[in-house]
């Protein structure tokens, strides 16, 4: 994901024996997973909890929790989704959908804030090269505009 979403729209991975840290405008929706958390905006989202994998914490290699880039020499000039689609395929055999896809918010909106690469850009593949680039759904959409 890229950008912030809205309070109401966020996945919350908490602790269910700690106090609610924060309230949303819309309420929450009922997740059978324990411990998460979900706005009232993604209920599809919340059916699919369980299937869902969060990083709370990694090894930066300096003992800090700060950011880092994602895209470094460490990780062969590549991002993480470019390893799962080498691993899964480049596209879902069911659907011919891409496994791994880049949605910056000016896919949605020309206005929008533009792609962030600060920590590395995010379409890189690195040595694994372009059969496993993420689909970039802006990209396909500004074609031929000037």
């Amino acid at each position: 994901m890229h950008g912030r979403t809205e309070p109401d729209r966020d996945i919350r991975p908490q602790d269910d024996r700690s106090p609610r840290r924060s309230q949303r405008q819309r309420g929450d929706c009922d997740v059978r997973y324990r411990g998460w958390s979900f706005g009232s905006s993604p209920p599809k989202l919340a059916e699919r909890a369980h299937k869902l994998a969060v990083v709370r914490s990694f090894q930066t290699g300096d003992g800090r929790h700060d950011i880092k880039p994602i895209v470094s020499r460490f990780s062969d000039d590549a991002n993480i989704s470019t390893y799962y689609a080498r691993i899964a395929g480049a596209n879902r055999s069911d659907t011919g959908m891409p496994t791994t896809a880049a949605l910056y918010p000016r896919a949605v909106a020309d206005d929008a804030m533009p792609a962030f690469k600060n920590f590395g850009d995010f379409e890189s593949t690195g040595s694994l090269g372009s059969a496993f680039r993420r689909s970039h759904p802006a990209a396909a959409a500004n074609f031929g505009r000037t």
